[in-house]
């Protein structure tokens, strides 16, 4: 997305992530327009043979919750909640504004 952040993906194999409190962390650390809008929940981070992130099968998959078995989080307002297919295609239809 031109001049904002669009999705963060984050390691977290003991699920022991707390939303609530990455909200408000980033939401005093970073102004607005760096705050991730989508959030990837993954086990682990795939790394080639030179041990950097293989980005490209995340990137391909944007944000589609259908394609993505991860857990999956969107901005709205100041909180993170989980992307629902509903909120996919109320994104992808313009009735959510990001």
């Amino acid at each position: 997305m031109e001049g904002r952040a669009g999705m963060v993906a984050i390691a977290d194999p003991n699920n022991a992530l707390d939303m609530k409190n990455l909200a408000s962390k980033l939401g005093k650390s970073l102004p607005s327009y760096a705050r991730p809008i989508f959030i990837r929940v993954i086990d682990k981070f795939e790394i080639t043979t030179t041990f950097k992130i293989k980005k490209t099968v995340l990137q391909k998959d944007g944000f589609d919750p259908s394609r993505i078995k991860d857990k999956l989080f969107f901005l709205s307002g100041n909180e993170y909640v989980s992307l629902t297919s509903q909120i996919y295609q109320d994104i992808l239809n313009g009735r959510v504004r990001i």
